[in-house]
């Protein structure tokens, strides 16, 4: 595989998406595998996964643009408007490679990566009551989540925090630490927002843990479900600045 051709083709097809959406978007990330430490695509299968935080107010606009345009039917787009939800995405097929934007509206996305409030999305598909996680000592647990039917799909939460008060990795907050590569950002949302969730997380850590943890056990990179099944998949070096990130952070909180 010519892992350069198909990041650039990946790359200028997450490019094109953001160029649509910039000037009313707060702003737009790269996750999942395309947005590792490297911005790399994994294998010739690897998917797009593209990450755009907005206000409400711009939601017309934004699914009119090109990507979106007849993608997003009006009972979807009312839920978003009415805050009943604040997540939806649309999938579709571009030259060949699926293509998957995520749309958060703005400060739950920011209120959930800071561990303070819970996201509620809206999906076709049913999802499942039981979630499945990892926490900080890398050990999968499960938890009961909401999962209500609407019309023909079903709205569903997801708690920056699992009952009890225990932390769980998950997106789009994860993605600070494994992806992010920001493509397009107003007022510097995304980039003062990922010192914030840094700071937030491992707070979290010494909350559960107290401010002598052993890293060795508990730890950031423990709750990453990839790290967790296949480590092999994570580039070493993505796995280096995270332990390496977390042990400053740590030793800043501890001076304070």
């Amino acid at each position: 595989m010519d892992t350069k051709f198909e990041t650039e083709k990946r790359l200028k097809i997450a490019k094109e998406i953001t160029a649509q959406v910039k000037d009313i978007a707060r702003g737009v990330m790269l996750g999942g595998s395309m947005g590792y430490g490297q911005n790399y695509a994994v294998t010739d299968k690897s998917d797009i996964d593209l990450l755009i935080a907005i206000d409400i107010d711009n939601l017309d606009q934004l699914v009119t643009t090109p990507f979106f345009k007849n993608q997003v039917p009006e009972d979807i787009i009312e839920l978003f408007k009415r805050k009943e939800i604040n997540l939806f995405w649309v999938t579709k097929i571009v030259n060949g490679i699926e293509v998957n934007v995520f749309i958060y509206e703005s400060q739950v996305y920011l209120n959930f990566c800071l561990i303070k409030g819970a996201i509620k999305g809206y999906s076709q598909t049913k999802r499942s009551t039981t979630y499945q996680a990892v926490g900080f000592e890398g050990k999968p647990f499960t938890f009961e989540r909401k999962v209500i039917p609407w019309k023909a799909g079903y709205i569903y939460e997801r708690p920056a925090l699992a009952p009890q008060g225990k932390y769980y990795g998950e997106v789009p907050a994860a993605d600070f630490f494994y992806s992010g590569k920001i493509l397009s950002e107003k007022d510097n949302f995304l980039t003062k927002l990922e010192k914030e969730v840094w700071k937030a997380t491992v707070k979290q850590l010494i909350k559960e843990y107290g401010k002598n943890v052993d890293l060795n056990m508990v730890n950031i990179l423990n709750t990453h479900w990839v790290y967790y099944n296949a480590r092999y998949k994570l580039p070493l070096e993505v796995i280096k600045k995270i332990k390496r990130r977390t042990e400053e952070e740590l030793k800043r909180l501890k001076e304070i």
